[in-house]
């Protein structure tokens, strides 16, 4: 094999840019920047704020109270938290314990957390103080609340003098094919090579990152672990923040942000209401999805933040393992560059038979180094499957991403595809099986399929229901919806006398009807309901139907209020999405308020854009 293989192989990495010290450990490297930076702001969210110094004591008391109880890496503790103080507390609490967290979602349905919290064997939850009450006996199991206000002489565990690298830091579930979530275990020794090689010249201390993302969207490594071992200053978001364009732009001037990390659908829907929105940051970073090219492009001809970078990188190799600057969208309208591996971790594209392949040929894209996580918790069989050992080169373990990509004569990567199922939704990877999975233990179904149509972004459900079972379409959103995230459901239900399969026996897709319009046939495009039913992708969306119910999620209401706006030029509040959740309830704003006309951008087709 010549050498310019072998330097495509390793992408260009460069170990020389590591901040990491031989021998440091992710908690070493923590106490490091609480003996630097004593002082600093940690964490800030509004008005409550904690130094290194503050969150080290407060996250020791905690850790000591976690062993106490009896918690340890065979058994983790469930975060049940909204972005604030007490969330970052508890991460690192658990982290000095040696005890891996496992991010929950407050809006999960229970039955979901609970399958997660028995799949991990967890032994306790961690709450805010003030959901205590409701929060009692969470999924059967004991809740503490996490108290960032406490006493001075409250006992505080030390950090181990040579704490194990090789411990589980976090457990975060990813969806999979059987119905049942998969929980990549994550080690410290992982995170601290993310933290110490991802973008020293960003993450340097002093630096303000949001924190914006969901508990259980990997970016929050990022946006926390990112900070604390690096000196930088954690600012809070609302989810409101990051969904309209003038409160982003307040937020980050208000807070002097100057990084932050969006998921691509995010960054599009921002984009369309305003182009020069990230002006004021020093440093973006969106990935997540496929971008839109015309929006890149609308951003980049604004006014963009000074380093704009699309990035790339599975939860199984601890968030973010490539990144590439944006300078130009290609002219040819093809993919855009997800750029060269960070630090020691590296590319390989590979053959069905597991063989490199060399530049400009494409095959699996394949990754090394260490940020490669331990596996899939409590799942040998699929831990063997996706993570492999490379006998080729290295004897390291290698993670199969199941990703379509390709390496460019100067080793950059370009993503173009899925050779699975999995699909991305709002930034989450997304299986289809694990829906259609989830829809076939509904007792009134024989038989579901689930497919991304011609001309739809998100899943459509096929379902054959058993014979005089009653079985509805809202009866069937409702079992749903206490079952999956809100982002997972189907955004349109097709209801078959009997599914149509082919002389395998298997689902014949040609013969499967064309989803209901997007569009009822006599909607008037421009109303409210109109607009709705666009969004949503069901036509049968009616005035009185439940937003949440029908798929809606944070991101498809910013698009709501991006179409809306432009159509009558009243700006609806997100909060209303939220509230009263009904076209009729929005209509009814619209039609009483006064006309908000805020400058905006041209409005622009919603089937053009990706989100």
């Amino acid at each position: 094999m010549s050498a310019t293989h072998n330097s495509l192989l390793n992408n260009g990495h460069d170990t020389s840019s590591s901040a990491a010290r031989a021998g440091e450990t992710m908690l070493t490297r923590f106490q490091r920047m609480v003996e630097r930076h004593a002082d600093t702001e940690a964490c800030l969210f509004g008005g409550k704020c904690l130094s290194y110094r503050d969150l080290d004591r407060i996250s020791g008391v905690l850790a000591a109270k976690l062993i106490d109880l009896g918690l340890c890496q065979h058994r983790p503790v469930g975060v049940l938290l909204e972005r604030s103080p007490e969330v970052v507390t508890a991460f690192m609490a658990a982290a000095k314990a040696g005890v891996p967290y496992v991010p929950l979602a407050p809006d999960w349905p229970e039955h979901r957390s609970r399958g997660i919290l028995d799949g991990c064997g967890a032994g306790l939850v961690l709450t805010h103080p003030l959901d205590l009450p409701r929060r009692t006996g969470f999924c059967g199991l004991p809740t503490l609340p996490v108290d960032v206000n406490t006493p001075d002489e409250a006992r505080s565990l030390a950090p181990p003098s040579t704490p194990d690298q090789e411990l589980v830091l976090y457990v975060l579930h990813t969806s999979g094919s059987t119905g049942t979530p998969k929980g990549v275990m994550v080690s410290h020794a992982n995170v601290l090579h993310f933290a110490a090689n991802f973008c020293p010249e960003s993450l340097r201390p002093g630096a303000k990152v949001a924190f914006c993302a969901a508990l259980t969207f990997d970016a929050t490594v990022f946006e926390v672990w990112g900070s604390l071992l690096n000196g930088c200053t954690i600012i809070g978001g609302d989810t409101e923040d990051i969904l309209d364009a003038a409160r982003l732009r307040s937020f980050l001037g208000r807070n002097a942000v100057d990084s932050m990390f969006l998921a691509t659908a995010a960054f599009n829907a921002l984009a369309l209401q305003n182009p020069s929105v990230f002006a004021p940051l020093e440093a973006l970073f969106m990935g997540g999805e496929k971008p839109n090219l015309e929006i890149v492009q609308s951003v980049l001809a604004a006014d963009p933040p000074k380093c704009f970078h699309h990035c790339y990188g599975p939860t199984e190799t601890t968030v973010i393992i490539t990144r590439d600057m944006v300078r130009a969208v290609p002219p040819d309208g093809s993919h855009l560059s997800v750029g060269h591996a960070i630090g020691e971790a590296f590319v390989r594209i590979h053959d069905g038979q597991g063989r490199a392949l060399p530049a400009g040929e494409t095959g699996e894209v394949v990754l090394g180094g260490p940020t490669v996580a331990m596996g899939y918790k409590n799942d040998d069989a699929l831990t063997a499957q996706a993570f492999v050992a490379d006998h080729e080169h290295s004897g390291q373990r290698l993670y199969r991403t199941g990703d379509m990509g390709r390496l460019d004569d100067e080793g950059r990567l370009t993503i173009l595809g899925r050779l699975d199922d999995q699909i991305k939704i709002s930034g989450y990877r997304v299986s289809l099986g694990e829906i259609c999975s989830v829809i076939e233990q509904a007792p009134q179904v024989a038989m579901a399929h689930v497919a991304v149509p011609s001309g739809f972004h998100e899943p459509v459900a096929y379902v054959a229901p058993k014979p005089e079972s009653g079985l509805t379409e809202t009866s069937l959103r409702e079992f749903l919806a206490a079952r999956l995230p809100r982002y997972m459901l189907p955004v349109c239900i097709v209801l078959l006398s009997e599914m149509p399969v082919n002389a395998n026996g298997k689902v014949d897709r040609q013969r499967l009807p064309t989803p209901p319009l997007l569009l009822a046939p006599n909607q008037d495009q421009g109303t409210v309901l109109g607009l709705f039913q666009r969004i949503l992708g069901d036509g049968g969306f009616r005035k009185t139907d439940s937003f949440l119910a029908h798929g809606g999620t944070s991101l498809k209401a910013a698009a709501l209020i991006t179409v809306i706006r432009d159509a009558t030029g009243v700006l609806v509040p997100l909060d209303l999405f939220y509230s009263s959740r009904t076209a009729e309830s929005v209509e009814l704003f619209v039609s009483v308020a006064d006309a908000s006309k805020t400058s905006a951008p041209a409005a622009t087709s919603y089937d053009e854009v990706d989100i």
